[in-house]
């Protein structure tokens, strides 16, 4: 096989396996605004649907949060399911959101009874309807015994 030949036949696997991960995404998912996105992935987050999740973050994205930083998909779904976890599905209550250009800012508050973040604040980096990158801060204040 020739070079050339060798060479295409690598980028079309490439392009097959960039295609694969984001099978099952919506594709006007890529349409959305910063605003669009964030909705979404708070709505994918309440229903517990991993994999859309998922499709909302770019493929090399990397959230800083209070405990390190997770880079790729596979460790924010993966945080974010311990976090759902630990509140029991509970939801964040939006106090206040903005938006700049790509990047959108909120507020929040969550409170699951017998554990509370009063002063949560999460950013994040939009392009192309994907988050690339994103921050994360909030003190997780125990108020009583976990629920058995």
């Amino acid at each position: 096989m020739s070079k050339t030949l060798l060479a295409v036949a690598c980028l079309a696997a490439f392009a097959a396996l960039q295609t694969s991960a984001q099978a099952g995404c919506p594709p006007e998912y890529k349409e959305r605004t910063p605003f669009q996105v964030v909705a979404d992935l708070r709505a994918a987050t309440g229903a517990q649907d991993w994999d859309l999740v998922a499709c909302n973050y770019s493929r090399r994205a990397f959230v800083i949060d209070d405990q390190g930083i997770l880079v790729g998909r596979e460790d924010i779904v993966a945080a974010a399911q311990s976090l759902a976890m630990l509140f029991n599905g509970v939801s964040p209550t939006i106090l206040q959101e903005d938006n700049y250009r790509d990047v959108v800012r909120e507020i929040y508050r969550l409170d699951a009874g017998w554990v509370v973040i009063p002063d949560g604040v999460r950013t994040f980096h939009i392009r192309k309807g994907k988050i690339r990158r994103q921050t994360s801060h909030g003190l997780i204040e125990f108020t009583g015994p976990p629920p058995e």
